[in-house]
Formats: C-alpha cells, structure tokens, sequence
C-alpha cells in the first residue's frame, strides 16, 4: 500500500497518496562511470584494447585516475615513453588520442566477492562476454591486452565471437600482491613493439 498523507487545505481535511520512490543505484552508479570512460574513447578504431576483470567494487576507477590499475599503467607508460603526466586527465587524453582503451568483462565490480563465491565471479565472467564481443566489433582494436589472466579465456571467447581472433591477444597480471614487477616488464615489452609504436603512432 502506498503511503497516505492528510494536510488541510481552505478549512477542509484532504488525503493525498504517495509512493517511495526507490531509485536502482548501482545502474545509476553504473551510468556515471560509463559516461566518464566514453569521455576517453578514441574517435576511430583502437588500437590498444585492455580489458580488464571489472571496476573496482571501492569506487575507485581508472578513468577518473584513482585506481590502482590507473597508477601503475601510468609508471609505464612514463617510463617507455619518457614522458611525466601532472594530473590525471593529461595522461588519460594521451591514452586516447594514441587509440588505447580500457574496457571491462564484468559491468558490475566483482573483486569484493569473498573466496567462497568463486562461482558467483565466475558466472558473472561468463555473463560478461556477450555484451562484450559486441563492444569489440565495434571498437575493432588492432591488439588485445587482457588484465587478469584468469580471465583471459572469456575475454578471448568475446573476440571470437566478434570476429576478432585474429589479432594479438596479450594476458597481463593485474598489478596487485607481488604481480606490479612483473605487469609493468611485460606491458613495456608489448610497448616496445614496433607494431605497436606505429599503431599509436609514436615514432
């Protein structure tokens, strides 16, 4: 039943009706990161495609240049290109203008599921590579560069799907516990590629 309210109005007693109003926050949240990351999206096809696991659950994200993921995907591209980026948005216009983009498999954070709903995480992987395989027929990226390896089988399934097996799939630790050394060797070794290089069009 909605709820009623009785107010007085000219001498005479009236009763209007009214509903709680229950607004879906995770969708609204959902939408606000969304439309920041389309803020980064290169205006032609890209060349970089990461893809990682999910945004972080903490509110945390790599487009607003606050997540861990942000932090050290920053420090190499610093340290391959010699360049140094004050703020964030500097760095992330880089990212865009030289066709890198980061996209997720999951559309809603899944790194705060405890160790006991590792099926939970995993349906939700799965879940995830429909929607996805159609971004990446859209993006049509050049290299494909998964964040997580233990998610780098759905992520190769979605390109499979787009028709985009084809091209270099590359699968990256995420850099957390002792996996930041290894993450920032291998992305600078994928940097380095001359294929690459000329893809972003750095000479």
């Amino acid at each position: 039943m909605p709820n009623q309210k009785v107010f007085w109005r000219g001498g005479c007693r009236h009763r209007t009706m009214f509903r709680r109003i229950v607004f879906p926050r995770e969708s609204y949240m959902n939408d606000i990161f969304e439309t920041r990351r389309s803020e980064f999206r290169p205006p032609g096809k890209v060349c970089l495609l990461f893809v990682a696991e999910s945004r972080p659950a903490g509110g945390t994200f790599f487009y607003n240049a606050d997540s861990n993921l942000y932090r050290y995907t920053l420090r190499v591209f610093e340290n391959a290109f010699g360049k140094r980026w004050e703020a964030g948005d500097y760095f992330l216009n880089f990212f865009r203008d030289h066709g890198c983009y980061l996209d997720d498999l999951c559309a809603e954070p899944v790194n705060d599921l405890k160790k006991d709903e590792v099926a939970k995480r995993r349906e939700h992987h799965e879940a995830g590579v429909g929607a996805l395989s159609k971004r990446i027929r859209l993006y049509s990226p050049h290299v494909l560069i998964t964040i997580k390896k233990d998610i780098a089988k759905h992520v190769r399934k979605a390109a499979q799907l787009a028709g985009f097996d084809n091209i270099p799939h590359y699968a990256l630790p995420f850099p957390a516990m002792h996996w930041q050394s290894i993450f920032a060797r291998q992305l600078t070794e994928i940097l380095s590629l001359e294929p690459v290089r000329k893809c972003m069009k750095i000479s």
